[in-house]
């Protein structure tokens, strides 16, 4: 990752602006909900491979990995309001389909797009990427995008194609 990305993503995604988006957040999808949210957010470097964050319901706290959100920076809403939801509806996913329902409900009064219309990329986030391979044709120079390792020959003059990058 770039240094100077590093440095401009590090301004932003902290503990406290997390901490109050999550209030916020909270205040706009629940604004009559008697009962304050009392959950803090902590910051972590990573997490299991493609993991956005972690409840931690025994500290009361909402872990969030800083490697997922640097690659998808305009998903920590989601991500925030996704684990509100494990406090607030389940701890596991057994009623998150209520919840999503609810939250597509009030999204429709609410001018910030946050939820998606489908509710498993609500569930999951964004799903694992796929490594991009690119392909430059022997011959002719022509080239390709695949996400599979094949081998491939060029439809323009059937020459072998060279993997040339995305390893």
């Amino acid at each position: 990752m770039n240094f100077a990305k590093d440095v401009v993503f590090y301004s932003w995604f902290t503990p406290d602006f997390l901490e109050r988006e999550l209030c916020r957040l909270f205040e706009l999808f629940f604004p009559h909900e008697v009962e304050p949210l009392n959950v803090r957010v902590v910051v972590a470097s990573h997490g299991a491979k493609g993991e956005a964050a972690h409840a931690v319901f025994s500290a009361n706290m909402i872990v969030m990995y800083a490697d997922y959100h640097r690659r998808h920076p305009e998903e920590y809403k989601l991500t925030l309001l996704h684990e509100m939801g494990h406090f607030r509806y389940s701890k596991d996913h057994s009623r998150f389909e209520e919840y999503f329902n609810f939250l597509t409900w009030k999204q429709k009064s609410i001018s910030e797009k946050i939820i998606p219309s489908n509710y498993e990329d609500f569930l999951y986030c964004t799903k694992p990427e796929k490594p991009v391979y690119t392909y430059a044709c022997s011959g002719c120079g022509e080239r390709l995008q695949s996400s599979d390792i094949e081998y491939c020959s060029c439809e323009e003059c059937d020459k072998n194609m060279l993997l040339v990058g995305g390893l």
